[in-house]
């Protein structure tokens, strides 16, 4: 049995002042298990090397000291992988 992926909702709060930490969490179903990734301002979202930003779980995003740098658009992308078998 396969689900499309699909965003149930988006927990945190998205408008900070400079200095602030970012918190989002992403709540996804799907079957099977969706692969959640996050861009900002159409770019892939990448751990840094000196902690600021962060996936500290499964759907989860943290930045912390936002600045006018972290000002854009942040989404989500699900990918669903369908693995189909054949028995011979």
């Amino acid at each position: 049995m396969t689900v499309p992926p699909v965003v149930q909702r988006i927990v945190g709060i998205p408008l900070l002042y400079q200095g602030e930490h970012l918190q989002l969490e992403c709540h996804v179903t799907g079957i099977p298990d969706p692969l959640l990734e996050w861009y900002f301002n159409r770019e892939p979202v990448v751990e840094s090397n000196n902690g600021r930003i962060t996936f500290p779980e499964h759907g989860k995003l943290s930045v912390k000291f936002v600045t006018n740098k972290d000002e854009g658009k942040l989404f989500t992308m699900l990918t669903a992988v369908f693995i189909d078998s054949c028995i011979y």
